[in-house]
């Protein structure tokens, strides 16, 4: 492999080892329900939508509405 090469892979690959870690950290977080520092910008709209679309955050989805929403979001995105 040529030294170009080495040097693009390096380029590409060296942010990604040195942002794995907080990235993980962060999402952790958020998977987790803990407060990080976009939920002072981000919770207020996630309320805000979950208002409008009369969603119940606490509320599980059964298996018909996550069908549903699926077929929907399938539909929408093509």
């Amino acid at each position: 492999m040529e030294s170009e090469g080495i040097i693009q892979m390096l380029l590409c690959l060296l942010p990604l080892a040195l942002l794995a870690t907080p990235v993980g950290i962060f999402r952790a977080r958020v998977y987790g329900g803990e407060r990080n520092f976009l939920s002072r910008v981000f919770a207020p709209v996630e309320r805000w939508l979950y208002a409008i679309c009369r969603v119940d955050p606490n509320e599980p989805m059964n298996w018909k509405q996550y069908a549903t929403s699926l077929v929907a979001f399938s539909f929408v995105s093509t």
